[in-house]
């Protein structure tokens, strides 16, 4: 839709819960700019101290009539998202529904979060994840239509790992590289699974883009040979075989000790 009224197009602006990533539906649009974490947009998208204040002044007395809440706790519980800007702003959605329903709620929680991955997150004990940082290189966009973008996944696979705190590490588990190399996927805006069930198994990762499938086996402590022969062994891409894009077997050994990539390795199908 998009594509056909690109010369009508003056000004366009894309908003979501996922950060996008330049795959070839875009087209004639490819040369977006990405402004997710630009200094100069902090207040773009959330609505500021000021604007809580002087926009809402009716229904914040009414909720402090009510005895709903002071305006020291709606700070407490929505405001603090940031891009790097001096100002803190309130989540937009919580703030409308806290208005609405007159009670203290994690809504925008329940709007983006996969379970699966809290799941691994409470079960590895690493629920706390204050004080990380996700650095501008590690959410950096690769073309999920190119093959040789993999360097750059493994690249930002080390450096995700490298910013999780020594103590909340639980590195001879190989369930903390999976989450992680799940949760690398997610912040490329791409679609990934994970433990997909096939007839002869199943596979740890499963990426698909609009021309390629990328199918990965993890190993602990292994060798990368010894994941990629296993996708092949297992024939885990046969599910595939009549899809028309290109496809990827990867395997990727991490080690416990130094807690990184160890190695990879990649063949097309």
């Amino acid at each position: 839709m998009l594509k056909g009224r690109y010369e009508q197009i003056r000004f366009l602006l894309l908003t979501g819960v996922s950060r996008f990533s330049r795959v070839s539906i875009f087209s004639d649009l490819n040369n977006l700019e990405d402004i997710t974490i630009g200094q100069n947009f902090n207040n773009l998208v959330g609505i500021t101290q000021y604007e809580l204040e002087q926009s809402f002044a009716p229904e914040l007395e009414s909720m402090a009539a009510d005895g709903v809440g002071l305006a020291t706790d709606i700070k407490a519980w929505y405001n603090g998202y940031t891009w790097g800007g001096h100002d803190t702003l309130y989540n937009p959605f919580s703030l409308l529904n806290l208005m609405k329903s007159r009670e203290f709620r994690n809504f925008w929680y329940t709007t983006g979060t996969p379970t699966f991955l809290l799941s691994q997150l409470k079960r590895l004990k690493l629920g706390d994840m204050d004080g990380l940082r996700v650095s501008e290189n590690a959410l950096a966009d690769f073309d999920a239509n190119d093959p040789g973008d993999v360097p750059n996944v493994i690249a930002a696979l080390d450096s995700l790992i490298g910013q999780v705190p020594y103590d909340h590490w639980r590195a001879d588990k190989e369930s903390i590289f999976t989450v992680i190399t799940v949760l690398t996927f997610k912040l490329a805006g791409v679609e990934v699974h994970t433990e997909v069930h096939s007839s002869r198994g199943r596979c740890d990762v499963l990426v698909k883009t609009p021309t390629f499938i990328y199918v990965m086996e993890l190993k602990l402590d292994a060798t990368a040979q010894e994941a990629l022969d296993q996708i092949l062994t297992q024939s885990y891409l046969q599910p595939y075989r009549n899809d028309r894009r290109k496809k990827l077997a990867i395997g990727i050994a991490f080690s416990s000790e130094s807690r990184t990539v160890a190695e990879y390795l990649v063949e097309e199908m």
